[in-house]
C-alpha cells in the first residue's frame, strides 16, 4: 500500500453555511416569498432541505430561457 497518499481534503466551496445569510433574510421577512437561486438545473435537492431541515416554504419555476428559479419564505409566526 505504498500508492497511498495522506491528505486532508479541501474546504468545499459551498456548504450548510452558504446558506446562512439566505436563511436569516428569510426569517427576518416570515411570509414573504424571495427569489433564492436560479440555476440550469432543478433544484429539488435544495427545496426539499429547505422544507425538510428548515420548515421553510420552498417551490421552483420554468423561466422562459428554460433556468430554473428557486423562490422560499419563511413561515408566518403563530400567536400561541
Amino acid at each position: 500500500m505504498d500508492d497511498i497518499t495522506w491528505q486532508t481534503p479541501p474546504t468545499p466551496k459551498r456548504g450548510p453555511h452558504s446558506l446562512d445569510p439566505i436563511l436569516e433574510a428569510l426569517r427576518a421577512n416570515p411570509g414573504r416569498w424571495a427569489l433564492v437561486s436560479t440555476s440550469d438545473r432543478r433544484p429539488n435537492g435544495r427545496q426539499q432541505y429547505l422544507k425538510n431541515h428548515y420548515g421553510f416554504e420552498a417551490t421552483s419555476r420554468v423561466l422562459p430561457d428554460g433556468s430554473f428559479a428557486l423562490y422560499a419564505r419563511a413561515p408566518k409566526q403563530v400567536a400561541a
